[in-house]
């Protein structure tokens, strides 16, 4: 599936110039993707005089397989960007509403948050450290 994922990810509907930056011969990228069309059961090229063009289930591939890999990107930036955000609230006397805290959550999911009861003399000492 990487070769696909590879294939897919690089946007070339020809398949020398996509052999040629996947850096693999043009043959073995049409073995690749003729045993795809064989697992899928589907025909993903229409091939005819030298000529290759998508089929609309190569069409719906190649769209489904950019939208699995912009998700994927996504998804790795946004964990990347959430790692070690945390937020941690200390103060017996501050009473937090729920729903606040639920708004903040919805606006930065990313973030853990700490609610922290102590006692005045344990508090400084959770923030001395």
């Amino acid at each position: 599936m990487d070769d696909v994922n590879n294939f897919c990810y690089d946007h070339f509907y020809i398949l020398d110039e996509a052999a040629e930056h996947l850096h693999i011969a043009q043959p073995s990228l049409s073995q690749q993707i003729k045993k795809l069309e064989t697992e899928l059961g589907l025909t993903l090229f229409h091939r005819s005089h030298g000529s290759v063009t998508l089929t609309p289930h190569g069409r719906h591939l190649i769209e489904k397989a950019e939208d699995i890999i912009r998700l994927r990107d996504d998804l790795l930036v946004k964990m990347q960007a959430g790692l070690g955000h945390k937020l941690s609230i200390c103060n017996r006397e501050i009473y937090l509403s729920p729903r606040l805290l639920k708004q903040f959550l919805a606006h930065y999911p990313h973030v853990e948050v700490q609610l922290i009861e102590k006692d005045p003399a344990a508090l400084e000492e959770i923030t001395a450290k």
